[in-house]
């Protein structure tokens, strides 16, 4: 380059664009030396790292990044060791106090020198949570759209349901239908008050079986209230509620606050 350029104009430009990348791009750079030691890093993913920019430098990759379903030390060493690129590999990454897992699109490549020596590896991390959550979203609709409804059984409609939303959307789903309605008579014109009959036709949960449930599936039962489940019914909006859940999922637990939920924001 130096040929083409005796006052060392591009090479200034060059390194002022590398600099800007580090200090001033939204998306997350990241060099780590063949050890596998992060030598610089970037302000655009703080959340993607355990520990503060001046604290990392020097540390090993798996000691940085807190990976869900993936060794990302692997990953890069195979990068090094082979100088095929990973490119747009997705993976998952517990950020933030209390964890909180993100899902970022990540892309390697080998750093050579002159004459081929080995610097190390270069990495390109996109935050591409809410993509992912999207695309989750419209899958479900169609997986929806597509297995239930094909009878008109509400019973077996809440066993479909169940069954697709376990556990890709939720660890528990508990789906419960008017008395009134299985027995064949219309849906209630108006709200559902207090003391309503329902039954519960399906319940599904991640926990292998495991899971007790207070109320078995076919049992009638009157709602009690108020409580977000009698308050669902009667305006028909979502509701957001805190338990204190036993373990594995179980359906007994102890409510402590329940609000209407009025949007949802992605973080």
């Amino acid at each position: 380059m130096a040929d083409n350029d005796p006052d060392g104009h591009v090479d200034q430009a060059a390194a002022a664009m590398l600099e800007a990348l580090f200090t001033q791009s939204p998306i997350g750079l990241h060099l780590v030396d063949p050890d596998m030691r992060v030598v610089r890093v970037n302000t655009a993913t703080p959340w993607m790292r355990a520990a503060g920019l001046g604290e990392i430098r020097g540390r090993r990759v798996r000691d940085v990044y807190r990976l869900v379903d993936a060794d990302v030390e692997a990953l890069l060493k195979d990068v090094l060791d082979t100088g095929t690129p990973l490119l747009r590999h997705l993976v998952r990454i517990l950020v933030d106090d209390p964890p909180t897992e993100r899902m970022f699109e990540v892309s390697a490549l080998r750093l050579e020198g002159p004459g081929g020596k080995v610097l190390g590896v270069g990495a390109i991390a996109v935050d591409v949570t809410e993509r992912e959550r999207a695309q989750a979203r419209t899958r479900m609709l169609d997986r929806v759209r597509e297995r239930v409804g094909r009878t008109l059984d509400p019973a077996v409609i809440g066993e479909e349901l169940a069954a697709i939303l376990v556990p890709d959307f939720a660890d528990v789903v508990t789906v419960e239908v008017v008395d009134a309605v299985i027995r064949g008579d219309d849906p209630p014109l108006a709200h559902a008050p207090i003391g309503t009959l329902v039954m519960r036709t399906a319940f599904r949960s991640a926990a292998d079986g495991t899971a007790q449930q207070v109320h078995a599936v076919g049992d009638v039962r009157r709602l009690a209230g108020p409580t977000p489940f009698t308050q669902a019914l009667a305006d028909l909006s979502p509701y957001l509620t805190l338990t204190t859940c036993t373990p594995q999922f179980t359906s007994t637990y102890r409510l402590v606050v329940w609000a209407k939920l009025v949007s949802v924001r992605g973080r």
